[in-house]
């Protein structure tokens, strides 16, 4: 199986310009994403998707493969769908490039679950992450998109509030990660269907299959992570990688004695 990651960048963040390029601990944000997903050794090539010559510089300085796209994407789905118009690949992995938390460990333990999701069920046509909010301040900030699934794991929906209210169960809510599974097809059915009046009330591209009865599946990988959309997100960051204890990297999915139950479809399948 050929899975290819595909790490979308940009220069024109309206709240931060140029965050791709901002320094992380060392590394400029894009390339710290990149380093984590080439050290995962899950992905046959990685390729930065961007329109802008600055990035692609950069890439090429860390040895970093920088796939030139059109100018005119509004999303990175529709991105990610330009390369995999020209590049053939069973599976393409979207890293978004502003996850700089993201490890090699919690992108291995993503993958090896969401790959047996695809294989299983194919009528699932994308596996997201999602991980928990830990606070309020977190819960109430428009820039993370929080994420409601069914008993199963599959989407019911996503919004820019706090959803679901937990003043009753006390549980956190859980937030959108940039790492995502699509097919070819998936991908296609993107890219050929409109955006519908929830994804532009929410400004969320993944509300594009769910308005479409689409399944798109959510895998919980437990990690405090945080995209920066802000400068001063940056710093919340880099606080976080200062703070960070050494943990053992999470082993793959197959050394864990576990069952994947009542996902897409309603059948029962051990792994």
């Amino acid at each position: 199986m050929k899975i290819i990651g595909i790490i979308p960048s940009r220069m024109d963040s309206t709240r931060f310009p140029g965050k791709a390029l901002t320094d992380i601990d060392g590394l400029p944000m894009v390339i710290r994403v990149w380093k984590a997903a080439c050290e995962s050794g899950v992905f046959d090539c990685v390729y930065v998707a961007t329109d802008s010559p600055q990035i692609a510089s950069v890439c090429r300085q860390y040895n970093a493969i920088p796939f030139m796209t059109a100018s005119g994407h509004k999303n990175p789905t529709s991105r990610i769908a330009e390369v995999a118009e020209k590049i053939d690949s069973d599976l393409y992995v979207m890293i978004g490039g502003d996850e700089p938390l993201l490890t090699p460990g919690i992108i291995r333990f993503f993958m090896e679950r969401g790959i047996c999701v695809m294989q299983r069920f194919p009528s699932v046509s994308a596996v997201n992450a999602m991980a928990p909010v830990f606070s309020e301040k977190e819960a109430i900030d428009t820039s993370n998109i929080k994420v409601v699934c069914d008993k199963d794991g599959n989407a019911l929906y996503a919004s820019r509030t706090a959803i679901p209210f937990s003043g009753y169960s006390g549980q956190p809510c859980q937030k959108f990660v940039s790492i995502g599974i699509y097919t070819g097809t998936s991908l296609h059915f993107f890219v050929s269907t409109p955006p519908g009046n929830l994804e532009i009330a929410e400004n969320f591209d993944l509300l594009r299959f769910l308005e479409h009865r689409k399944t798109v599946h959510f895998i919980n990988i437990n990690e405090h992570v945080l995209s920066v959309d802000t400068p001063s997100d940056r710093e919340h960051v880099l606080h976080i990688l200062n703070n960070r204890t050494l943990s053992p990297e999470k082993p793959l999915f197959s050394q864990f004695e576990q069952n994947i139950t009542h996902l897409p479809g309603g059948n029962t399948h051990e792994i």
